[in-house]
């Protein structure tokens, strides 16, 4: 018998705020899920941002590869090649019926193009019609980039919005299930892009709000000071109160998020799919939440990089916890495996009760105007901005050229057992240091073959 796929997704979920990692957050469904399947532990987005992981997921390439390094935003051309051949365009092939739901973020705002679209999309928004550009998402029910959590709006077929009456993660739970029992009779591929908990925060509904109104909120050692930034520039927020008002509000759109979840998994029950259907649940980056100062992500801090990662496959994977690290650009191939259309090689690492020590790599570009045309006044490619990390078993090895050309670039090494990243070691020459050599060595060879303009800025830097 074929399988199923179902494919969910948060915006800005760390690993961090998830019930059996944090008590003060609840999460009764993902946690029984959990426990009953595969969760690995140590996985990570390929870049901290919207559009690259969205497109890194379907390409199973490099930011610097599949060309989405930014967000696709107003003002700059970039989104999804209509031509790369995506997780969708192969399952297609092979006979599935793909649907996706939610937040899609990959195409360029119609706003670059006209100032009056005739779907109505503002900002960074989009209508993607029919065609190419949809990668063979047959029934396609999201929206480009908006935030609009209790009052979504969406576009299947033609450019007329569709305003949600609910918030948008009930809304696109509903009809996830209605596309699951359309669908039951045929194979399917359905990916569920929930918006929350992505700020605006406060658009969460008032029942799970409640349920933080008195909660005692215990915060990770590195949540210090008083004033909580947005490392590339954006508004942050100012006083401890503000930043636990926020905290409750993000909580409160996680455990709405895992009521969703818990009927879309039922559903599945009550239609004798849950067996037949490999089910992935994770998200595309995290959040500070006030951990180093900071809130938003962006940065190479565990708070904005690790993501949740738990994955069930009846027929093939055991229930237990896997330590060895993974990556986004490794999704796409593990899902291929386990529905047994390409030979299983990640699979076997992930099923394994051993911890492999597999090096992964991470990274974040530039993409707001203001470092962009500072970066061209120097005639510095946008995308040889930013930092590139490379992440062992033990340790994660961080470079950081900076945003702007005048910044001041640094290198540092993390232990992986200093939970809180309070103690980096800064390094003038990764000779100073045995790990750090081994995983800059790691580090260059990979950025020589993916990314040559940071690699060349690197070697003169740093050797």
């Amino acid at each position: 018998m074929n399988k199923n796929l179902l494919y969910v997704f948060a915006d800005q979920w760390r690993a961090l705020s998830v019930g059996y990692n944090n008590a003060d957050i609840l999460t009764p469904n993902i946690d029984e899920f959990a426990k009953e399947n595969l969760t690995c532990e140590n996985t990570y987005s390929v870049c901290p941002l919207c559009s690259p992981y969205r497109a890194s997921l379907f390409t199973g390439k490099y930011p610097v590869n599949h060309g989405v390094f930014s967000n696709c935003m107003s003002g700059s051309d970039v989104c999804l090649n209509e031509n790369e051949i995506c997780l969708s365009d192969i399952l297609f092939e092979k006979g599935y019926t793909n649907g996706y739901i939610g937040k899609w973020h990959l195409d360029e705002p119609e706003l670059n193009k006209t100032q009056e679209p005739l779907s109505g999309a503002k900002g960074w928004d989009a209508f993607t019609p029919p065609g190419k550009k949809r990668h063979h998402f047959s029934y396609w029910r999201a929206y480009n980039a908006s935030n609009n959590h209790l009052n979504q709006h969406y576009w299947e077929d033609n450019p007329q919005k569709i305003f949600s009456n609910v918030w948008s993660a009930e809304d696109e739970t509903n009809k996830a299930i209605e596309f699951i029992e359309r669908e039951k009779e045929n194979k399917f591929a359905l990916f569920v892009s929930f918006n929350p908990p992505h700020p605006p925060f406060d658009q969460v509904p008032k029942k799970y709000l409640d349920l933080y109104d008195e909660k005692k909120i215990q915060y990770a050692k590195n949540v210090t000071g008083n004033d909580f930034v947005n490392q590339t520039g954006e508004e942050g927020y100012k006083g401890f109160n503000k930043l636990d008002e926020i905290t409750r509000m993000y909580y409160a759109a996680i455990t709405g998020i895992d009521e969703q979840f818990g009927k879309i998994i039922q559903s599945l029950k009550a239609n004798n799919l849950y067996d037949n259907t490999v089910i992935i649940l994770t998200a595309d980056h995290g959040e500070h939440l006030g951990s180093h100062g900071y809130v938003g992500k962006h940065t190479w801090f565990n708070e904005s990089l690790h993501v949740p990662f738990i994955i069930r496959d009846s027929k093939i994977l055991s229930n237990h916890v896997s330590k060895t690290n993974l990556n986004t650009v490794d999704i796409k191939p593990l899902i291929l495996e386990l529905l047994d259309i390409k030979e299983k090689e990640i699979t076997k690492i992930i099923n394994s009760p051993y911890e492999e020590d597999r090096n992964i790599f991470c990274s974040c570009y530039i993409s707001r105007d203001i470092f962009i045309d500072e970066c061209k006044k120097h005639d510095i490619e946008a995308i040889d901005m930013g930092w590139r990390l490379i992440r062992s078993k033990n340790h994660a090895l961080v470079v950081f050229r900076g945003y702007l050309p005048t910044d001041k670039s640094f290198m540092c090494l993390y232990s992986n057992k200093d939970q809180y990243q309070l103690n980096p070691i800064e390094l003038n020459n990764p000779k100073d240091n045995n790990e750090a050599l081994v995983l800059y060595k790691e580090l260059s060879a990979h950025l020589r073959r993916e990314n040559p303009g940071f690699y060349s800025w690197m070697l003169s830097s740093f050797g």
